[in-house]
């Protein structure tokens, strides 16, 4: 039996397998094309790579831009005064509510409500889905001032950003974050109000960014288990990751230690709940929602505590806002025959790490990307996996349906647009 499943971000194929009534694989084969990014920087100077790869996506663009600029700059030993560092931290949590928004309740609300799509929805609550496009669209024009654009913006670059927020364009975000946060709020009531997600021990190890605020950017990572936490250096990643590929997919596939691994929201909240904007803790607690999350189809409550966290905290930061200098550091040509230069920063969907080494004419000869959902790939199977085994012969004919809904509480970003899914056992 084949399914189709809308609701995720590029092609990909589930294959449930199942012998005499009984489920023993679940393969999610990544069937979108190559599409060479890492090889089309080869040869451009790292000004033109930053463009280059924020096109990789359209929801997280300024990921991309943000973990390139970050790499050139500690490589290069490139000073960023704090104040520019500050916006584009706000410019990256603008786009993680743009993206949460467009996941919580276009994406994945329909699951918990027994409804094959966001139309659905508006069939039976015009409200919710009006207000939700609502939403969006305050995102989207919070992203249009602070980047220039509304997808894959340019407002960063080495060193600095090409133009800082005016006075009046302050005045303007903080109308919108305000009328944000009043159309959020019922939605997200609705949402922690839900009584049907799922609340099984459905985990895996955790692993985030490492540092003194909610996860963001770091130089360091940690990875957590049910026993310990290590800490380990950016610049290690692909030291400590295993490494796979398998048939069927054109995604690597990626373990530490042996082990299936979760990056983004809900590892997030899990480990750093403590240090979310207070007023975005009391507000989901305040539902009875706390750390930790036990089941990945949870992450949907995380999400909508990161969209507060990250509206607050652009209220904050443009209630006391001051413009400033445009700042155009001098890029000097590398003082070697060739540099490595590595950073990550969360992505919505998780840790996004870059790695390139360039020569000295500051031009990349090779580039390594590891994208937060290629991480994912291992624990959306296994988590599928064990569900189903522990359904035993009752998952036969359910199979397709919670194996699909464990994947889309991922958010996985299979490409930049929407496709198709198609589910078969």
């Amino acid at each position: 039996m084949e399914r189709v499943l809308t609701r995720v971000e590029g092609e990909g194929k589930v294959l449930v397998k199942v012998k005499e009534g009984n489920v023993i694989d679940v393969e999610i084969q990544i069937t979108e094309a190559p599409r060479f990014f890492e090889y089309i920087v080869r040869g451009k100077h790292i000004n033109n790579v930053v463009e280059i790869v924020s096109r990789v996506c359209g929801l997280c663009g300024v990921s991309y831009m943000l973990t390139a600029t970050r790499a050139f700059e500690k490589c290069l030993k490139i000073d960023v005064p704090q104040e520019v560092e500050e916006l584009r931290r706000i410019i990256h949590l603008a786009e993680r509510v743009k993206s949460h928004v467009i996941h919580v309740f276009l994406l994945n609300l329909p699951d918990f409500l027994e409804m094959p799509n966001s139309f659905r929805l508006g069939a039976v609550n015009s409200a919710m889905l009006r207000n939700s496009m609502k939403l969006l669209t305050l995102a989207v024009n919070i992203m249009d001032i602070l980047g220039g654009r509304t997808h894959n913006v340019v407002n960063i670059k080495i060193g600095g950003v090409y133009k800082p927020p005016s006075e009046s364009d302050a005045v303007k975000i903080v109308k919108l974050i305000k009328d944000a946060i009043e159309l959020f709020k019922p939605l997200a009531d609705f949402v922690l109000s839900l009584k049907n997600i799922p609340e099984e021990k459905l985990a895996k190890p955790l692993m985030i960014l490492h540092g003194n605020g909610y996860p963001h950017v770091s130089d360091e990572i940690a990875f957590y288990n049910s026993e310990n936490a290590e800490i380990f250096d950016v610049q290690n990643f692909e030291n400590v990751l295993d490494v796979m590929q398998r048939p069927g997919k054109t995604a690597l596939l990626y373990k530490y230690k042996g082990q299936s691994y979760i990056v983004g929201p809900f590892a997030r909240f899990n480990t750093s709940y403590d240090r979310l904007h207070g007023e975005a803790r009391d507000f989901v607690s305040s539902y009875g929602w706390k750390p930790p999350l036990k089941d990945v189809r949870q992450q949907i409550i995380a999400r909508v505590a990161e969209i507060l966290d990250s509206l607050l905290t652009l209220r904050d930061f443009f209630q006391n806002y001051k413009p400033f200098e445009i700042y155009s550091p001098r890029i000097e040509p590398a003082k070697a025959d060739k540099l490595r230069c590595v950073a990550a920063v969360e992505a919505p969907r998780g840790i996004l790490y870059h790695r390139y080494d360039i020569d000295e004419k500051l031009k990349v000869l090779h580039c390594n990307i590891i994208t937060p959902t290629a991480q994912n790939i291992l624990a959306m199977e296994e988590l599928s996996q064990e569900k189903l085994r522990m359904l035993g012969r009752a998952a036969e004919h359910e199979a397709a349906k919670l194996t699909e809904r464990i994947v889309r509480a991922f958010d996985p970003c299979i490409s930049c647009s929407v496709h198709v899914l198609s589910s078969k056992y």
